[in-house]
């Protein structure tokens, strides 16, 4: 629901992310999600592909992502 940027490098296995900006409105039953995301990139999480996948790791948090059919 809230849009979030900011400058985006890769250090080795890393991805540095920040600062980052987000806009700040209520968005009922993602607030979380939304939080969690912010955490992992503002962890500078580690990142690898395994079969298509990419998978995020840092803090308290971890994501996989695929591509959109």
């Amino acid at each position: 629901c809230n849009g979030m940027g900011g400058d985006l490098r890769i250090e080795g296995t890393r991805l540095m992310a920040g600062p980052l900006i987000s806009t700040m409105m209520y968005c009922d039953g993602v607030m979380e999600l939304e939080r969690a995301v912010s955490e992992l990139l503002g962890a500078n999480p580690e990142y690898r592909i395994e079969h298509g996948r990419l998978l995020l790791s840092g803090g308290r948090h971890s994501a996989e992502l695929k591509p959109a059919p």
